[in-house]
């Protein structure tokens, strides 16, 4: 059965404590609708997890309704629950939306849901087999002049499960995390390839705290894992550089400390949410939290991997980054335990008013191995992400900054250095590629959605930068695709999306760009906002001056959503994109939508990314509803997932819930793995058909299966070898279980 999240005592009025505005009820048969008061808010400090603050001035306008959810026996023949809208504001207007369990009179407890999206969006949530008493908040953010809201609540029907699809029957998975550690979850992985060493893989991915209510308050440090057979067997290393809370006190917070505190279960945190906790408090490891993990290799060897270093100031900002080496990576370095480097700083903010008006986000770096290997040299690393700043007249509140390295990570002795331009003032989701050719060139890509927000369009587009002195300078960016961005999050999901560009180039300059746009869905197909999201791809021959029209990628024709892309080409050419993917979960009306459960696909190209193919990777789809941890801005199962590829075979690295089933596992994929009640990261090899044309190979130390080669039987060719590669890769992974 599914481990369920403990819920904390519900939190004290308070003297002077107000009751909630107003109280509706929904059932079944009847939604619930209110309108909350036309007022301006600039509550632009609220913290969903203590709840404060929450009054009704301006500085802290909170809009509260105590939701009874009546849902009788709904939930007995179905799935569902209830989804919460608030809408009918200009696109001027931010409210955010967050929802608590609550008691009969309105006490808040904790936050079951959450959606807060830039301004005009209008906020949704659903609450799975909901249930009872709920507080429903609506924060006026940033709310000037007055404005109202509309909200509605209404029960939906799904699947309890996910249904079992056999064809196409995927692959089987390897485990990369590891269950008996006592982590609750994993999200945000993401993961590299030595380029001399195929079957050498390093990774990462958010792992949050063993603590009893790290989901809910929403902690995590980063874990990393090894593999050396290409991606069958993995050693999860557990928590990144953490050592004894007494090895990094307070005081030493944010220079002086070389790892990162451990988190004690035994005591309470030091934030305001922990007030109610009950234990003894004072654990401040708690409080200090890494993420958002960016790993790299050179072609010496070595492994980095960069991550978010926030020490839980009391503001809640001073967001930096830090970096770490992993010098020649191999098996020894595992078995005495000598891994990752102590903490280098890339940026950190030592004042406290620097903590409370700038913070980092969203991080990427790129090593740049253009040139002969193993020569005793690490080319430039350039570190890149967005940094939230004070709105000027000049700039802000958001820019893409980017630092360099000149000694394989070792010091970065520069400062924030702007990469995006003054006039886009919100950005987000940067990704920086080094060129495979100039060991001076990289390029870079974010997200630009200012633009649509002034004009009204609601479009965002992709913005391409390019640099041919090593980071030092960029050339103005240049617009690769407009596109229409995902929800905040998807009807009936609680889950919160961004919509993130990632890009990679080959080895002959050819850059390649992947995002997600949210499409008009097919008409008489049912699909619950006429939307859908699906994978395209744009591509650029000249460094990214101009750009061709978008290619969809995923080949279906549903209404379902596929999301969070990722993209490697191999050196062969073959361009490779992975993505969730909820095609296989067909709707079934009256009581299963469709469209929820997730999958993960993988589509190849063979042309330069103007056609693809697609194959379906898991062998199972699983609910994102399963134990998620819970952000400010919804639900989390990650904003991206990872992927690398080389001529013989893919690896997605993804997190999924399927080992949470209440079935027994499939004797065909899933023997001999731990059941968890969490988000588990994975990865699959997945063959290339390419890999059969060359012969006799060693790609992942055994002989590839030899067979003619393609000529003009192409098609035919391509299907048979599609269907060996599937094969081949499920007798590797067959053998790899039992040993």
């Amino acid at each position: 059965m599914v481990a369920a999240l403990a819920v904390p005592a519900f939190a004290p009025a308070g003297a002077g404590a107000q009751p909630p505005d107003r109280e509706a009820t929904v059932t079944p048969s009847a939604p619930a609708a209110w309108t909350g008061p036309a007022e301006v808010g600039h509550n632009e400090g609220y913290d969903p997890t203590s709840g404060l603050p929450c009054g009704d001035t301006a500085a802290d306008r909170c809009d509260e309704t105590l939701l009874h959810v009546d849902a009788g026996d709904f939930y007995a023949t179905s799935g569902g629950g209830v989804e919460i809208g608030i809408s009918g504001y200009s696109a001027g207007a931010d409210f955010d939306l967050y929802v608590y369990r609550s008691d009969a009179a309105g006490s808040r407890g904790e936050l079951v849901a959450a959606s807060a999206g830039v301004a005009g969006v209008f906020e949704n949530v659903a609450i799975p087999d909901a249930d009872g008493d709920y507080l429903v908040r609506v924060i006026y953010w940033d709310v000037d002049p007055a404005e109202s809201y509309d909200a509605n609540a209404a029960f939906f029907r799904r699947a309890k499960d996910p249904p079992v699809v056999d064809d196409p029957a995927g692959l089987p998975d390897a485990l990369a995390s590891d269950p008996a550690r006592g982590i609750k979850s994993h999200s945000e992985p993401h993961i590299a390839q030595n380029p001399t060493k195929a079957g050498m893989l390093v990774a990462g991915s958010k792992m949050y705290d063993t603590d009893r209510d790290s989901l809910a308050e929403y902690e995590f440090k980063i874990g990393t894992y090894v593999s050396f057979d290409h991606g069958r067997h993995w050693t999860d290393l557990g928590q990144l550089n953490t050592c004894p809370q007494e090895q990094a006190p307070p005081s030493t917070w944010p220079l002086g400390n070389t790892c990162y505190p451990a988190n004690d279960p035994a005591l309470a945190g030091t934030g305001p949410e922990d007030a109610t906790d009950g234990r003894p408090d004072g654990d401040y490891g708690e409080e200090y939290t890494t993420s958002d993990v960016w790993v790299d290799f050179d072609d010496e060897g070595n492994a980095y991997a960069m991550v978010l270093d926030d020490p839980g100031f009391p503001s809640g900002a001073g967001w930096g980054m830090s970096f770490h080496r992993w010098s020649s990576v191999s098996r020894f370095d595992v078995q005495r335990g000598r891994t990752w480097s102590n903490r280098i700083p890339i940026n950190a903010y030592p004042s406290p008013p620097e903590q409370d008006e700038l913070l980092d986000d969203k991080n990427t770096f790129a090593v740049n191995n253009a040139g002969k290997d193993h020569d005793g040299k690490t080319g430039i690393i350039v570190a890149c992400w967005t940094r939230n700043e004070p709105f000027t007249e000049e700039r802000g509140p958001q820019e893409i900054v980017c630092e360099r390295s000149t000694d394989g990570g070792r010091t970065w002795p520069g400062t924030p250095q702007a990469a995006s331009p003054p006039e886009q003032r919100l950005v987000i989701g940067v990704d920086v590629v080094a060129d495979k050719r100039d060991d001076h060139t990289f390029y870079l890509v974010w997200n630009d959605y200012f633009s649509g927000l002034v004009s009204g369009s609601g479009t965002n587009t992709m913005q391409v930068a390019k640099s041919t002195d090593g980071g030092l300078t960029w050339s103005a960016p240049v617009t690769a695709a407009e596109f229409v961005p995902l929800p905040n999050v998807f009807p009936r999901e609680s889950f919160r999306n961004l919509s993130l560009p990632i890009m990679d180039v080959d080895r002959n300059g050819k850059l390649y760009l992947t995002y997600s746009d949210y499409n008009p869905a097919t008409a008489g197909t049912p699909d619950a906002d006429g939307l859908q999201a699906d994978v395209k791809l744009v591509t650029s021959v000249d460094g990214g001056m101009t750009w061709g029209a978008p290619v969809k990628v995923n080949q279906d024709e549903t209404n379902a959503d596929q999301f969070q892309p990722y993209v490697r080409v191999a050196p062969n050419g073959q361009v490779n994109v992975s993505y969730f993917d909820r095609r296989m979960d067909a709707p079934d009306p009256p009581t299963h939508p469709g469209n929820f459960f997730i999958d993960t696909f993988l589509s190849r190209s063979d042309d330069g990314g103007a056609t693809f193919t697609d194959e379906r990777v898991s062998h199972e789809m699983w609910d994102p509803t399963v134990n998620p941890p819970i952000s400010p801005s919804g639900q989390f199962i990650g904003d991206y997932q990872g992927l690398v590829a080389d001529d013989c075979v893919a690896n997605p690295f993804v997190n999924d819930t399927h080992l949470a089933k209440n079935s027994d596992p499939d004797p065909g994929f899933d023997a001999g793995k731990p059941a968890s009640p969490y988000q588990e990261v994975f990865t699959w090899l997945v063959w290339s058909p390419r890999a059969f044309e060359l012969g006799p190979s060693d790609c992942l130390g055994t002989p590839v299966p030899p067979r003619e080669r393609l000529g003009v039987r192409a098609r035919a060719a391509r299907r048979a070898a599609t269907a060996r590669a599937t094969r081949a890769t499920r007798r590797v992974l067959a053998r790899a279980a039992a040993s």
